[in-house]
This record gives C-alpha cells, sequence and structure tokens, in this order.
C-alpha cells in the first residue's frame, strides 16, 4: 500500500483541456501488465474517442477477471462538465 500511496502521491496533472481522450488506449495498456484476478483503478475527466473500441476493453477485463473501478468525472457531450483551463 505504501509504494501505491507513494506513486500516486509523485503523480502531476499538465496539460489536458482537450475532448475527447485517448482513455481507452489506454486501459488496453494497463490491462496487459496488469495481473490476473488484478484491479485496475482508472481516473478520468473526459470521455473516450468516438471510435474506441470499449467492447474490447470489457472483453479484456473479463477474461483475465480483472476488478474494473472508475471515477469518470466529465462527459465530452456536455459542455458544461469540461474543465477549463487557464
Amino acid at each position: 500500500m505504501a509504494v501505491l500511496k507513494g506513486a500516486i502521491a509523485d503523480l502531476t496533472a499538465s496539460g489536458g483541456g482537450l475532448c475527447e481522450e485517448a482513455s481507452v488506449e489506454a486501459l488496453l495498456v494497463a490491462i496487459e501488465h496488469a495481473q490476473a484476478g488484478g484491479e485496475i483503478l482508472f481516473a478520468t475527466d473526459a470521455s473516450p474517442y468516438e471510435d474506441a473500441d470499449v467492447e474490447k476493453v470489457i472483453e479484456l477485463l473479463r477474461g483475465k477477471g480483472i476488478r474494473f473501478n472508475a471515477m469518470i468525472t466529465g462527459d465530452c457531450s456536455m459542455p458544461e462538465s469540461w474543465n477549463d483551463l487557464p
């Protein structure tokens, strides 16, 4: 747990402001590196690209028995949910 807390504490946010994001592509990388029966904690503030293969991600998660926990705080179809950058 200390390793996870340390890794999270070292994270910084930069850039951004774009809707949509490569969230599904990031999940494909995470799934590849996750152990069977593991867990993925996923956070995003935007929708995935329109052509993202969400069904493939679901299939891969189920195939490896990975628990998927998501925190989604924005939706590109709703401009009022976008984060304004200075």
